[in-house]
């Protein structure tokens, strides 16, 4: 729900893309003005969809700078929501490697067996043995999260 963009957009990012599928969100990223803010594109659509033309294209609107220059970004964040370890697998494989900048960095949501700590576990194993396959470095970084029960806001 915009969240993690609101983060990046704080840091004034020279383009700023964001994919996004859900009708209801792309809905509220319109009233938000998401759309009207400089230097962001929303591209509406499954990611599956829109990185494969993000690939190929060289279109200044959409992040390379035209005349050839393939679109590359120095930053690539992902979240897992509702995906099964295969999507992120497919996204890291066939698409981080196609879009991603020498020395560009990219991070995701963790997700992935939340609500079970050793689920979790093997899965956060497991995607750093692809990573490291496919030719990544892994640096986990845990994120402090306010008691959000503490504060009231599980209440109503």
């Amino acid at each position: 729900m915009g969240i993690i963009d609101a983060e990046f957009q704080r840091t004034s990012p020279s383009t700023h893309h964001i994919v996004e599928a859900h009708p209801s969100v792309l809905a509220r990223m319109r009233e938000q003005g998401w759309y009207d803010k400089p230097n962001v594109v929303v591209h509406e659509g499954r990611w599956q969809d829109v990185l494969p033309k993000l690939i190929e294209s060289e279109d200044e609107n959409s992040g390379g700078g035209g005349g050839g220059e393939p679109n590359l970004f120095d930053a690539i964040y992902f979240d897992t929501f509702a995906e099964p370890y295969t999507a992120l697998r497919a996204f890291f494989e066939g698409f981080v490697i196609g879009l991603l900048d020498e020395g560009g960095k990219w991070g995701f949501f963790n997700g992935l067996g939340a609500d079970r700590p050793v689920c979790y576990d093997v899965y956060a194993k497991v995607v750093e043995l692809d990573l490291f396959e496919a030719g990544f470095e892994v640096e986990w970084t845990n994120v402090e999260v306010p008691d959000l029960e503490e504060r009231g806001e599980w209440e109503g």
